[in-house]
């Protein structure tokens, strides 16, 4: 699998570059670049090398150029787009088990600054909950990173958890 087309999407540019036609429906080289913090060129040099592979198509409209995914450019943006989800899950995933390792594990509930742990918790939740209507295992990862989040909410506050759960 070395070279192709592997190593072009496990590059940051061209991989926003695909989400950001994906979220656009169709988009110009100058908003690419913007959304992606790329220059100019060096997006025009990623959406040529999409062009190469068949994955955008891009058209005149006046002076300026439009581009928008083809069919197999949507297929590869979805794939995409769900790896970015799954890296989201599994990003919040650590972020919780250091919170709870750290600042609850061992600690007495007294100890704990609860205040403090909620509110990164709150904060974990919040960039879960977007992913919830994705379906398939996206929704299922979310879904257990959520449980585990109230897991730790339970400990920190003092719920008993095991008994009738």
């Amino acid at each position: 699998m070395k070279g192709g087309i592997w190593t072009i999407f496990m590059q940051e540019k061209p991989s926003l570059a695909l989400l950001v036609l994906k979220k656009s429906g169709g988009t110009y080289p100058t908003v690419i670049s913007r959304e992606i913090k790329s220059t100019f060129a060096h997006t025009l040099k990623i959406l040529s090398k999409f062009e190469e592979l068949k994955i955008v198509k891009s058209e005149e409209r006046g002076r300026i150029r439009f581009v928008r995914l083809t069919d197999l450019g949507e297929s590869l943006a979805s794939i995409l787009e769900k790896f970015s989800d799954l890296g989201e899950i599994i990003e919040t995933m650590a972020q919780v088990e250091k919170i709870y390792e750290e600042e609850v594990k061992g600690h007495l509930r007294e100890e704990i600054n609860k205040p403090w742990v909620l509110e990164r918790l709150a904060e974990c939740e919040k960039r879960i909950r977007d992913l919830l209507e994705k379906g398939d295992e996206i929704e299922r990862n979310a879904r257990k990173c959520l449980n585990r989040m109230e897991e730790v909410k339970k400990e920190v506050t003092g719920v008993i958890v095991g008994f009738g759960d």
